[in-house]
C-alpha cells in the first residue's frame, strides 16, 4: 500500500511538471521602455496566443548579448534576438551586411533583405546551428567628433571608436582613421580620458551615450545596422511543422515593426537637431563623394575576412539592387 501511494504521489508530480513544461526560453537584452521592448512584448502576446508556452528573459536577465548567443548555441535558450552584429561573431557571412554604402534608402534595403538576402543568410547560418527567423532595423551608422569633421581629410590620423565587427573596423581604417576598437561600456570613459576623439554610432546609441561628450554629428549614413531574430536549429527542427511555420510568423508584421524603429529614431534626430549644444551636419554631395570614394576600399577587405560564404552574400545584395532599381519610379 505504502508502495502503492508513493507511485501515486510521483505520477502526480510528474503529470504536474509536464502540464506546465515551457517550450523553451527567449532571451535579449533590450533596454526597458524602448520600441524594441514593446515589440517584444507584442510577440510574447502572438507567441501565447499560438499556444507557445515560452519563459522570457528579454531585457538583459541572462547576460549580454555575446552570453545570449552562446546560449542559443548550447541550446540553453531556444529563441532569441540581438544585433546583427553580436551574430557576425559567430556567423563571420553577416560583416558582408555591414559593408559601406550598400544601401541608399529604407526602401532599397527593406526589398533586399526580404527578397534576397534573408534566403542566403537562412541558409548561410543554418551551417553554423542557428535558424533566422526575420530581421529588424536598427538604423544609419554616422561619425560622432569632439570636434568639427566635414570630409575624409578631417579624420585622418584622429581615434575613432567602432565596434569590433570586420566591417566597422575595415570602414574606419579606409577612411583613414585611427581604428579603434571598443565595446560599448567602455566608451564614455574613453571620450572622457581623450583615448577617443569620437566614432560611430546610430542616433539612438548616440543620444543615449555619446552625444554629451562628442558635440559634432556627421550624418554619413555609411552602415546600416540590423538585428536578428532568431532560433537554435535543432530545437527549431524538432518542432512539428506546424509549430516552425506559428513560430516563423509570430512577427505578423516586419515591416510595420521596422517602421515604428524608424519613426523613434527620426525623433530623436529632431531632437538633436533642436539641442542648441549639438552640431548635426548632413555632408553635401562633394563631401558625400569624398566619403563613399574612401570607404570603397573597404568592401574587398571585409569580404576576405568575412568567411566561405562572404561573395555569396555580396553577390545577394547586387542582386538585390539591380532588381529594386530596375523597377519602374524606384528611388534610391
Amino acid at each position: 500500500m505504502r508502495i502503492l501511494a508513493l507511485l501515486a504521489s510521483l505520477f502526480l508530480t510528474l503529470a504536474a511538471f509536464a502540464s506546465s513544461a515551457s517550450d523553451g526560453r527567449v532571451a535579449s537584452a533590450t533596454p526597458k521602455e524602448t520600441i524594441w521592448d514593446t515589440q517584444w512584448k507584442a510577440w510574447r502576446q502572438a507567441a501565447e496566443a499560438a499556444g507557445f508556452d515560452f519563459e522570457y528573459f528579454v531585457n538583459g536577465e541572462l547576460g549580454g548579448e555575446t552570453e545570449i548567443l552562446n546560449a542559443v548555441r548550447r541550446n540553453r535558450v531556444q529563441v532569441a534576438g540581438t544585433s546583427s552584429a553580436a551574430v557576425s561573431a559567430v556567423i563571420p557571412e553577416v560583416s558582408v551586411t555591414f559593408a559601406p554604402y550598400l544601401f541608399s534608402s529604407y526602401a532599397e534595403a527593406d526589398f533586399v533583405y526580404d527578397k534576397y538576402l534573408m534566403p542566403v543568410l537562412r541558409d548561410i547560418a543554418a551551417g553554423y546551428g542557428l535558424h533566422l527567423i526575420d530581421w529588424g532595423d536598427v538604423g544609419w551608422s554616422h561619425i560622432y567628433a569632439t570636434k568639427a569633421v566635414a570630409v575624409p581629410a578631417d579624420v585622418k590620423g584622429v581615434r575613432l571608436r567602432g565596434p569590433t565587427n570586420i566591417a566597422h573596423q575595415a570602414y574606419l581604417r579606409a577612411i583613414g582613421s585611427d581604428a579603434i576598437a571598443l565595446g560599448l561600456p567602455d566608451i564614455v570613459p574613453a571620450l572622457q580620458t581623450g583615448m577617443i576623439d569620437g566614432g560611430i554610432a546610430n542616433v539612438v546609441l548616440h543620444t543615449a551615450t555619446t552625444a554629451a561628450f562628442a558635440k559634432h554629428y556627421l550624418l554619413t549614413a555609411h552602415i546600416y545596422d540590423t538585428n536578428f531574430f532568431y532560433a537554435n536549429l535543432s530545437w527549431y527542427q524538432r518542432l512539428p511543422p506546424e509549430r516552425r511555420a506559428a513560430l516563423d510568423r509570430l512577427i505578423a508584421d516586419s515591416q510595420t515593426a521596422r517602421d515604428q524603429v524608424r519613426a523613434m529614431s527620426d525623433g530623436l534626430m529632431a531632437q538633436l537637431r533642436a539641442r542648441g549644444d549639438i552640431s548635426v551636419t548632413v555632408p553635401d554631395a562633394d563631401a558625400l563623394a569624398q566619403w563613399r570614394a574612401a570607404a570603397s576600399s573597404a568592401v574587398p577587405d571585409i569580404v576576405a575576412q568575412s568567411g566561405p560564404r562572404a561573395q555569396d552574400v555580396l553577390d545577394a545584395i547586387n542582386a538585390g539592387l539591380t532588381a529594386y532599381r530596375s523597377q519602374d519610379g524606384a528611388t534610391p
